[in-house]
């Protein structure tokens, strides 16, 4: 959809790296290398073509969030903004769903999610990657490149978790939560930062 809106959040992407560039810059991407992100980020904004998997991920985000917060008794709220590290401008946030503190309302301010205890974020599964999240009765395996967005939208909000709330196979729901570690976002952000201002601000390409 191209609208005067979408171009603009499509400009606004190009700013920084957000949570879906961080596990192509670590190398941990099943769809997309640092070559793929550095083209994003240094060319004309362009929209990206969506494929039937996009599509329905994005029809379902309202039905798994709906059914997160319905199953943990918890409101949930989206925001409207592209939020912004409050001292590392190139890093961005464009989360899928805060989950709000009770009696309060979720909003950026100052570089910090306020009214806010944690994320949310929706995610579709194919079957044939079920393996992924794990079998019955385990409760910590989550895909490297989600895991990877999480931290990097914790470094960005401040906030201490993130729950990924995933429809496998358009049949089976499963609740995962992902706990800020410090010492694995300096690794992500010493490695971001290379890259957002050696190959970025300074056009050099990465190897391929």
């Amino acid at each position: 959809m191209n609208t005067p809106y979408r171009a603009a959040w499509l400009a606004q992407r190009k700013s920084g790296l957000g949570g879906s560039d961080i596990a192509a810059i670590l190398g941990l991407s099943p769809w997309r290398s640092p070559v793929d992100v550095w083209l994003d980020k240094t060319s004309n904004p362009t929209d990206v073509e969506m494929n039937e998997a996009m599509f329905w991920g994005t029809v379902l985000e309202d039905v798994v969030a709906r059914h997160y917060a319905d199953t943990e008794h918890v409101k949930v709220q989206r925001i409207g903004v592209m939020m912004r590290h409050p001292q590392n401008k190139w890093m961005l946030a464009n989360i899928d769903r805060a989950i709000v503190t009770p009696g309060s309302r979720a909003r950026f301010d100052g570089g910090k999610l306020l009214g806010a205890d944690g994320i949310l974020e929706c995610k579709t599964a194919s079957a044939y990657k079920a393996g992924e999240w794990g079998r019955d009765g385990d409760d910590e395996a989550v895909p490297v490149y989600y895991t990877a967005q999480c931290m990097h939208y914790l470094a960005v909000t401040g906030l201490e978790w993130c729950d990924i709330a995933v429809l496998i196979g358009g049949q089976k729901y499963l609740s995962k939560r992902i706990v800020r570690d410090d010492e694995t976002i300096r690794g992500m952000f010493e490695r971001a930062e290379e890259f957002w201002f050696r190959h970025v601000v300074e056009r050099v390409p990465p190897e391929p």
